[in-house]
């Protein structure tokens, strides 16, 4: 036995001298990679806490369920993290950001974002909170490009977050190229293979080690299978390869009814209900589901700004539901704070400062799940 362990220690010192320090490690020295919130607090309860670095991430759905708006509410709170300590940063006295942590000021994490819809909004992202000289923006011609350029980015090990919009919209040169009267089926899903078989080839290039590997989200849209009578008719563009890359898929979707109007002077849509669920999970218990509430314009009834998620009343229901809060008919208690009416409760904890303290408890107990 001692002689079989000797003959492996000395196997594995001289794969780590021939591909580099690091190519095989004890399972004790992979790091728990960090995660960054999505900017959406129940979808961060139901994954785990947050998007974790150095994963791949898919966000799928129908048109108008919100999969680009979360995906670049996640890269504002990775603009928002320094990439150092994973501090919060703060903005200085001349606007700058800085880490109040870090003794040099930290850095905050870089993005970069592959338009391939060629939708991006700039107007929207600074809405949400991002800072557009931040971001590094790309719109690929076609899918090969996209390909050598993401791997690229991540082999640079420089980038923090890397959102592709989207799967689908991905053209192939060949498709380009030829006549639209040609067949070329399965070109699509060939080339979405490769894609995610380069990210995951730039990220291990990068090292077990690394805690600063990128996350990278994918965008993906649904079609429906033709002739199918039985089971889901649902299907993602590219082929199924993408589904078994990722470590997290969440699926979105949206019902005209639970629409949010404004009932002023005159009836307008002023926000969205967003249902998901989490359909595969590899860091975390899968299969979960929540909703949230995105604003897509300001109102004075509900008391929100365009680009806000009602993040306040997901930290009650959560906090009721782990037993932070105790509710009792429509009384509401924290500690010392008892209020009548769910409004209340969270303008009373704002007042205090202590929504931000039950959101920390929150978090604290979902990651030692």
């Amino acid at each position: 036995m001692s002689k079989e362990r000797n003959n492996l220690n000395g196997l594995v010192g001289r794969i780590n001298d021939k591909y580099g320090a690091g190519t095989i490690i004890k399972g004790s020295d992979y790091p728990n990679l960090p995660r960054i919130s999505t900017g959406i607090f129940s979808l961060d309860v139901e994954i785990g806490g947050g998007i974790p670095k150095g994963r791949m991430v898919i966000f799928k759905g129908n048109e108008s369920t919100s999969k680009t708006t979360t995906a670049k509410m996640a890269v504002v709170q990775f603009q928002k993290t320094c990439r150092v300590c994973m501090s919060e940063m703060e903005i200085d006295d001349e606007g700058n950001k800085v880490c109040p942590t870090c003794e040099d000021g930290g850095v905050p994490h870089k993005a970069f974002f592959t338009d391939v819809e060629g939708t991006f909004d700039p107007v929207w992202f600074k809405k949400l909170g991002g800072d557009l000289d931040e971001l590094e923006l790309f719109q690929p011609e076609y899918t090969e490009q996209a390909c050598d350029v993401v791997e690229a980015v991540i082999r640079t090990g420089d980038v923090d977050i890397i959102v592709v919009d989207s799967i689908a919209m991905m053209s192939p040169a060949e498709e380009i190229e030829k006549s639209s009267e040609d067949s070329m089926i399965g070109v699509h899903a060939r080339l979405t293979n490769r894609l995610v078989r380069s990210i995951s080839s730039g990220m291990n290039h990068l090292g077990m080690t690394n805690v600063r590997k990128p996350s990278v989200i994918l965008i993906n849209q649904l079609r429906d299978k033709v002739g199918v009578m039985f089971g889901s008719p649902e299907t993602m563009p590219g082929g199924r390869g993408q589904n078994f890359a990722a470590s997290i898929t969440v699926k979105f979707f949206a019902r005209p009814s639970e629409r949010v109007y404004d009932e002023g002077g005159e009836k307008k849509p002023v926000g969205q209900q967003i249902r998901f669920n989490v359909e595969k999970n590899k860091t975390f218990p899968p299969h979960r589901s929540g909703i949230f509430t995105l604003f897509t314009d300001g109102t004075k009834q509900y008391g929100r700004r365009k680009g806000e998620v009602d993040n306040d009343v997901q930290v009650i229901k959560y906090g009721i539901l782990y037993g932070l809060i105790d509710k009792k008919g429509g009384w509401y208690s924290y500690e010392n704070i008892k209020k009548q009416g769910e409004q209340k409760m969270i303008e009373a904890l704002l007042e205090e400062g202590l929504l931000d303290e039950i959101k920390d408890k929150l978090v604290g107990r979902i990651k030692d799940v």
